[in-house]
């Protein structure tokens, strides 16, 4: 009886301050995105390294604590999605700034306008260097995804293989 109570008392106290510090996180985190749950992992993951360090429950603590600095900037990362800002700047410098412009191209079959969107390059002048620029920024993109893609891949195997060892 004793215990159940001490027990109660240790998930009440610890459920109340719980419930202030993941508070911020809680109260900005939505449902239509999945960068949210990237927030709340890495909110975790920092919780979880300021106690291991702050206890020194574990007797590898600084390899722990690497390992899940290491995620947490994996996910920030991942939510900055800027990993070829330098290339872009370069782009930009070339050719100028991005802007779009729709045009409605008429659809036979029934009568009605197809958007097509066309890029506009403040630095271009003719519709090679356009498609010159097309080609460059397409590049930058498939980098940008590759990095992406490879962060994502490393954090979740990281976790994979570290997440239980992080308590013994």
């Amino acid at each position: 009886m004793l215990t159940k109570l001490k027990e109660l008392y240790y998930n009440l106290k610890n459920g109340i301050v719980n419930l202030f510090v993941y508070f911020p996180v809680i109260f900005k985190t939505r449902e239509y995105d999945f960068s949210f749950i990237y927030i709340l992992l890495q909110f975790k993951l920092k919780q979880t390294r300021t106690y291991l360090e702050k206890t020194n429950y574990i007797s590898d603590i600084e390899i722990v604590s690497k390992q899940i600095r290491i995620c947490e900037n994996l996910i920030e990362r991942l939510l900055s999605n800027n990993y070829n800002g330098f290339l872009q700047q370069r782009h930009k410098e070339k050719f100028g700034d991005l802007n779009f412009d729709v045009l409605f191209i008429p659809n036979n079959k029934d009568n009605t306008n197809s958007p097509n969107m066309k890029f506009i390059y403040t630095k271009c002048t003719t519709d090679e260097e356009v498609e010159l620029a097309d080609n460059e920024q397409s590049e930058i993109f498939k980098l940008d995804v590759d990095a992406y893609n490879r962060d994502k891949r490393l954090l979740f195997k990281m976790l994979d293989k570290y997440i239980s060892n992080w308590w013994e």
